[in-house]
């Protein structure tokens, strides 16, 4: 003998139909659930991504401002008597080893060529 399937007949009433599959074949009814929440998600999926952000925004008829970044004014330190790029740093910087950075601020050819009474730059 072959065993029929029985398949569930469509009522009229949607929710009745629901319900009458979830106590006879729950494993079917959350399979199909699981499938149309697939497809619906790919569907919302490919119409949004086929509306680029651009469209939605009007386009402005006034130009934008042009936004220039304001340089901060240049600090200087005069150098004290016994004191090194080292110290300096150290400093103004919170980190003795960024004394390179002075040296490359100043053009100075080596961090021993600063003397007492010497003004650098330090930011």
């Amino acid at each position: 003998m072959t065993k029929k399937k029985k398949s569930i007949r469509l009522e009229k009433n949607w929710l009745e139909s629901a319900k009458k599959l979830i106590k006879t074949k729950p494993r079917e009814f959350v399979t199909g659930l699981l499938t149309l929440s697939l497809i619906l998600s790919m569907l919302v999926f490919l119409i949004l991504s086929s509306y680029s952000p651009k469209n939605y925004w009007p386009k402005s008829s006034k130009s934008q401002p042009e936004v220039t970044a304001i340089q901060p004014s240049p600090r200087f330190h005069i150098m004290q008597e016994g004191e090194s790029l080292w110290d300096v740093a150290s400093r103004e910087y919170n980190n003795p080893y960024l004394y390179p950075t002075l040296v490359e601020l100043n053009n100075l050819s080596s961090p021993d060529v600063v003397e007492p009474g010497m003004k650098i730059r330090v930011r």
